[in-house]
This record gives C-alpha cells, sequence and structure tokens, in this order.
C-alpha cells in the first residue's frame, strides 16, 4: 500500500513538474493513468494536431518525467504517451487523473 502511494505521489508530481513551462493552449486536458510498469500521459487536444507539437511534448515533458523514472529495465514504470483531439465544445471522457484542465466555458 505505502509502494502505491508512493508511486502515485511520485507520478502526479513528476508529470505536473515536467508540464510547468509545456502547456500551449491547444492543450485541453491532460491526464495520466500509472501502475508499476507504466506511466501514460494523455494529452487530448483542440484542433489539428501538429507533429511538431508531439515533438515538443516529448522532448520538453516526456524527457523530464522519464528521467525521474530512468530505469524501466530495473523496475522503474515506462512512459509513454498519446495525443488525442477532440475539439472543443465536445466532451472529454479522459482515462485517468487529470493533471492539467484548461479553463472552458460549458
Amino acid at each position: 500500500m505505502k509502494q502505491t502511494k508512493s508511486l502515485r505521489a511520485g507520478t502526479l508530481l513528476s508529470v505536473q513538474r515536467a508540464l510547468v513551462g509545456g502547456i500551449i493552449p491547444t492543450f485541453r486536458l491532460i491526464s495520466v493513468e500509472y501502475s508499476e510498469s507504466e506511466i501514460k500521459i494523455w494529452v487530448y487536444h483542440d484542433g489539428k494536431i501538429d507533429s511538431i507539437e508531439i515533438d515538443e511534448f516529448e522532448s520538453m515533458v516526456i524527457t523530464e518525467v522519464v528521467a525521474d523514472f530512468p530505469y524501466p529495465e530495473k523496475s522503474d514504470p515506462k512512459v509513454d504517451f498519446e495525443f488525442v483531439r477532440i475539439d472543443y465544445p465536445d466532451k472529454i471522457k479522459s482515462k485517468g487523473l487529470p493533471v492539467y484542465g484548461r479553463r472552458e466555458r460549458t
């Protein structure tokens, strides 16, 4: 149980710290799922997903998270991410725990 709480706190803090300076206006919501074997970051995007945005997110945000969990071969979780296009005002049915949410009018 303690390890699960520690993994939860470590994962959420890692992702939130990595997102500082990495958020762009087209990100509607970012959530994270985690287990002892994998951390999956979901980026819910408004509008066309540009490959440059994906590359920048990977090089800035994902690199920071991987630095906190560098050894998947030694029981650190593997880090993965996926961009999902859901244009505003469509409702987002997110996976995992939210770590960022854009303010939107409802």
